[in-house]
């Protein structure tokens, strides 16, 4: 009888580190997508990044790709809570994970804005473990560095990224066609060129300046962002790269489109400020 207890304890505590292997398994393969996702999606990992840190900066079709990447997030937080709770998975595992939760939730706004907005649509017991257990944890030591505030980028590389960031804030303004036209049309050089896809070269600062105040006057712009940001500098000229990807309608219409376009500027240096020669770009195949 005392082997045939002995070998029974054997059993079951085999079939128990069997069945913890199992569910770590599983939790890791729950993961896996999401994590595979972010890493090899360009597309994904700019909305991650720009979405945690500066949610406010995302494009409708962005700001949606977050949510849904949140969701699954926190869907699988939630499938990992009950498994702790019903024992399979260990706490001591299952504790790195709380306190990176809980240090997202303390440096990222975006990850803290999903939550307060919608952490209502998980189950009572997980909401009341999260606000109660995971939240009011000692985050870990770790302040995100501000989304092109690289001190390793040269003066130059700032300062045209800081050009293209007034541009973007000058495009979602609200005001008189011509001033804003005016105020955009000061990006760029004494003679430029503007190349719209499908179009013919726009050529020369007056007609560059009608063309803008037609997109103004016709183009209501509900939020702009670009991303994939690539900067060339070679002396005085520089190439800037980017996807711009912006939300907008013709005024007085109802439906609101969102584009995106791979965007190609030349810029010169001349007395110190980087102008825009050259501005062109295609649209985005679509997937």
């Amino acid at each position: 009888m005392v082997v045939g207890i002995v070998i029974l304890a054997i059993e079951i505590r085999q079939n128990s580190v069997a069945l913890r292997s199992n569910v770590l398994q599983s939790v890791s393969n729950e993961s896996n997508p999401l994590n595979l996702a972010i890493a090899t999606d360009s597309s994904m990992r700019d909305t991650w990044v720009h979405g945690l840190r500066d949610p406010n900066s995302l494009t409708e079709s962005q700001r949606l790709q977050l949510n849904a990447t949140l969701h699954v997030w926190f869907n699988n937080a939630q499938n990992w809570f009950y498994q702790m709770q019903s024992g399979v998975l260990d706490s001591e595992i299952a504790d790195g994970h709380w306190t990176t939760m809980a240090t997202m939730y303390e440096s990222f706004p975006g990850f803290r804005e999903y939550w307060d907005s919608r952490g209502y649509s998980y189950t009572p017991e997980f909401q009341k473990f999260v606000k109660e257990d995971v939240f009011t944890r000692q985050p870990l030591d770790y302040t995100p560095e501000p989304i092109g505030g690289n001190a390793d980028l040269s003066p130059e590389v700032v300062a045209i990224t800081a050009q293209l960031n007034e541009i973007y804030a000058v495009s979602t303004e609200q005001g008189e066609a011509i001033s804003l036209a005016e105020r955009h049309l000061r990006f760029f050089a004494d003679q430029p060129t503007v190349i719209p896809p499908g179009g013919d070269a726009i050529v020369g600062r007056e007609a560059v300046s009608a063309f803008y105040k037609q997109v103004f006057s016709e183009v209501e712009i509900l939020d702009n962002s670009y991303s994939n940001l690539s900067i060339d500098i070679n002396g005085g000229l520089a190439t800037r790269r980017y996807v711009g990807s912006g939300t907008m309608r013709s005024k007085g219409q109802a439906e609101w489109k969102t584009t995106s376009n791979q965007m190609t500027d030349i810029l010169i240096k001349n007395k110190g400020k980087w102008k825009t020669v050259i501005h062109s770009w295609a649209p985005m195949p679509s997937e």
